[in-house]
């Protein structure tokens, strides 16, 4: 339940116009200060809406959909689920001069990528809410964005990421002592559902990419070939084979959120990540970058949705949800098993566009493996 007192604080931080709780002192000096940002709100009223290249995860769609109408009533919020073809489908409708985007609201993947430096704008020019647009409140726009220029692709969270087990088939402590390397053991033939490595985008190839560079290509070639993997189409096949006991380890979904659906149908469920060490885990993105598109048909709109939905109130409402830590540095990190990076740790960030060339490598690799 979002209580009204939130939704209000959500209000005032972007600056909307509230007959409550500003003084007209701090009225007048708070309208000062964000003249430019009136004057955006203004013209993206008369925009009227907002268009979203959205996430596939629901739980970032909910809050968004939830919170905005509160704050932006005026604007009215149109966001569409994209896949790995969005990035052709843009340079498609460009071609024939449609510009159908405003925002870009989804993972730091490679289909982005190939597209970002001719479709998205650099970011911080938009940004225009002092503790947003201040590089120290990211930590650092070098750390805070995941495209090679730095720029364009903000992504606002991060955890960290690995593959989950029936811990009521897999004893945790040789979970814990042998990481990826237990997925070698005879006993678990045929028993290893992957949310299918060979399609380059989703988070299936980021975990073969990650025992690539963790324990090497022999490993990675006897999990998919002699262990007999399963290849799935998507996370959430992936995930019912280990929740319906066809599979003992699943790889390529975050199960966090995804299990909560069959707890709640009653299920009695003992599935757990394998860990957070660099050696069974990267520093994760998941679904969650920003950016704004050049030429977008409602540019104040733009702005205005990027620069709320990145408040401290907004990232506050929807990080808990989702179970990622916020890049903020005035959010509380989340430091439970799996999701907090531990401190003075270096992780492989593999879903950075630096390393999009060796990921296409071993794609590659495992689509001869498994055509």
């Amino acid at each position: 339940m979002i209580r009204t007192d939130r939704i209000r604080s959500i209000v005032l931080a972007a600056g909307v116009a509230a007959p409550f709780v500003l003084g007209a002192g701090a009225a007048a000096a708070q309208s000062d200060r964000n003249a430019e940002w009136n004057k955006t709100v203004a013209a993206a009223k008369q925009e009227g809406e907002v268009l979203i290249a959205a996430t596939q995860n629901p739980i970032v769609r909910r809050v968004v959909e939830k919170l905005w109408p509160a704050a932006y009533p005026d604007i009215k919020l149109k966001p569409t689920v994209i896949s790995g073809a969005w990035g052709r489908r843009v340079k498609e409708e460009r071609a024939i001069g449609k510009f159908l985007w405003d925002v870009y609201l989804a993972g730091a993947a490679p289909y982005a990528y190939a597209v970002a430096q001719e479709v998205i704008d650099p970011l911080v020019p938009a940004l225009i809410l002092p503790d947003v647009k201040d590089p120290k409140t990211w930590g650092g726009w070098e750390a805070a964005f995941a495209d090679r220029t730095d720029s364009r692709l903000l992504a606002f969270a991060n955890f960290t990421g690995t593959i989950w087990y029936n811990a009521d088939i897999v004893p945790k402590a040789e979970a814990d002592r042998l990481a990826f390397k237990i997925l070698l053991k005879p006993e678990y033939r045929g028993k290893i559902a992957w949310w299918d490595p060979r399609t380059g985008q989703g988070a299936g190839t980021t975990y073969a990419h990650l025992i690539y560079r963790v324990e090497g290509w022999d490993t990675l070639k006897k999990i998919i070939v002699d262990q007999e993997s399963q290849f799935f189409n998507d996370a959430q096949a992936a995930t019912e084979a280990i929740v319906r006991g066809k599979a003992v380890f699943s790889i390529g979904a975050n199960l966090d959120n995804r299990l909560q659906q069959f707890r709640d149908a009653g299920l009695k469920l003992n599935i757990e990540p394998l860990g957070r060490t660099p050696q069974a885990a990267h520093l994760a993105y998941g679904g969650t970058s920003i950016g704004i598109m050049n030429k977008a048909p409602h540019p104040n709109a733009a702005k205005v949705f990027i620069n709320w939905f990145l408040t401290k109130e907004v990232q506050s409402e929807l990080l808990p949800q989702l179970r990622h830590n916020s890049r903020r540095v005035d959010l509380p990190v989340f430091t439970n098993e799996w999701i907090a990076a531990i401190p003075g740790k270096k992780y492989n960030e593999l879903q950075n566009e630096r390393h999009v060339a060796e990921r296409l490598e071993v794609t590659n690799k495992i689509k001869q493996l498994r055509p």
